[in-house]
């Protein structure tokens, strides 16, 4: 999750593989980064 944030501000395109195992901890994180106005797009 700290690695998705900081992607954030990394140039270029940032993708996580293996998002799903943030269901465990905070099942809402990626909701919650939108929400803040984070571009988020699931496959």
């Amino acid at each position: 999750m700290a690695l998705a944030v900081a992607g954030l501000v990394a140039d270029g395109t940032t993708t996580i593989t293996g998002a799903e195992h943030v269901d465990v901890s905070f099942p809402e994180f990626f909701d919650v980064l939108a929400g803040l106005g984070a571009p988020v797009e699931r496959r």
